[in-house]
């Protein structure tokens, strides 16, 4: 029977000390060389008797079992070259791996891309960039751990999982929520190759997974200070436009700043003679949101221009009128804006004296509280804020109730 052996190949050692492992086939005055896909090591890793890499090897387990998956299927490749032609063949020999390695398991690495392109080609670009880097990660992940570029379904297990969540956290200093993102993006795709039929829904990983999160406290600011931003006497320019902004958000609704900085002349409607804002949310893409134009937010507009704004024409001179909404390029745009927005709400922040590190999410946040502490249903608070989940509605309320019938409500109800 043919002896087979792992050998590194010295005369192909780059300059970092490394070699490449070969597969050495060895049949009666035959020698076959076969070159092992992503394995490399400098040769003091390599302990020749006993063909296996040493431990001085950070991934040597991974290595050791990477290696002898290929042995075995070395080894069952010649005995089916030896049955089927009565003498060994290395070209052969290589054909029935090939065929071998070709009816695994598709590779999720591959489709994970895939599913990145699609909401490319959807217009989803803050799926794309959520995504990309999990993938990016994952790729590397793999390739220190098996030594290859690819990551068939079937070793999608719990334990390259839980090895994976070790990686991130030495690696890229990771914390418990970004890891929990990370590994429900890897999730979430999955679950749609199981929809497909890609993967059998009994081998799933995550039913042996529990991805926790750590719970932030959430921002917000008490209508003593959304008044304060409102009273601030400032000169036009930039900082008063943020403050505008950030005022105008809160009132409608906590609109999310990518909707704010892309509000155009016709998502403000007149309904049976009010007002009423009305429009697509870019997040959700849900085109049910309509709430009527409250008296500071409607004050706003009107400094702006409006009504006198065309309807495909942005109300708040944020955004370059060039820049079409829902295109890639505006959402490149609206990113940068967002930054800046954040930067100069630090400075309002200290010259109203709020101690609250204040960003434009915050609006949102403090939105919810305020319909909290009156006492509004949280189910009416989900529809307004347009959460699928009433949970999520939760985590924006959480440690935000401060009393239902207190002083401030009376002073809100007052100055309203």
């Amino acid at each position: 029977m043919a002896k087979i052996s792992i050998v590194p190949w010295t005369a192909r050692k780059r300059s970092d000390g490394t070699v490449p492992l070969y597969l050495v086939i060895r049949h009666k005055k035959q020698r076959s060389l076969i070159a092992i896909e992503g394995a490399r090591l400098h040769p003091r890793h390599w302990n020749a008797p006993r063909q296996e890499v040493r431990k001085t090897y950070p991934e040597y387990r991974n290595l050791n079992l990477y290696l002898r998956e290929v042995v075995e299927k070395a080894e069952a490749a010649v005995l089916e070259v030896l049955l089927r032609d009565g003498q060994l063949s290395p070209h052969a020999v290589k054909e029935i791996m090939k065929i071998g390695a070709e009816q695994k398991t598709p590779d999720f690495l591959e489709y994970f891309q895939k599913r990145i392109d699609e909401f490319r080609d959807r217009g989803q670009h803050g799926s794309v960039d959520a995504y990309k880097p999990v993938l990016a990660k994952l790729r590397d992940y793999t390739k220190r751990t098996t030594h290859r570029s690819t990551l068939p379904f079937d070793e999608l297990t719990v334990v390259f999982l839980r090895g994976f969540h070790t990686y991130l956290v030495k690696e890229h200093g990771n914390g418990q929520n970004t890891i929990s993102k990370n590994l429900g993006y890897i999730r979430t795709v999955l679950y749609i190759a199981i929809r497909e039929g890609l993967f059998p829904q009994e081998r799933n990983p995550f039913f042996q997974l529990t991805l926790k999160t750590k719970r932030a406290k959430s921002s917000r600011l008490t209508i003593e200070e959304i008044w304060r931003l409102e009273d601030l006497e400032l000169d036009p320019g930039l900082l008063n436009d943020v403050r505008n902004y950030f005022i105008f958000a809160f009132y409608a609704a906590g609109m999310r700043v990518s909707d704010v900085i892309q509000l155009v002349g016709d998502h403000i409607r007149q309904v049976r003679g009010i007002y009423r804002i009305e429009y697509t949310m870019t997040k959700t893409a849900d085109p049910s949101f309509s709430m009527p134009l409250m008296g500071k937010a409607e004050e706003i507009l009107r400094f702006y221009g409006w009504p006198d704004v065309a309807r495909d024409e942005y109300i708040f001179p944020i955004m370059p009128q060039h820049i079409r909404r829902g295109t890639e390029e505006a959402f490149r745009e609206r990113k940068k804006k967002t930054a800046l927005l954040n930067k100069y709400l630090k400075e309002l922040a200290s010259l109203c004296e709020i101690d609250t590190r204040l960003t434009t999410h915050v609006a949102r946040h403090s939105w919810a509280a305020f319909m909290d502490d009156n006492n509004l249903p949280v189910q009416r608070i989900q529809q307004t804020l347009s959460h699928k989940d009433a949970k999520t509605t939760q985590v924006y309320l959480h440690s935000l109730r401060s009393g239902m019938f207190d002083d401030e409500l009376f002073r809100v109800l007052t100055r309203t």
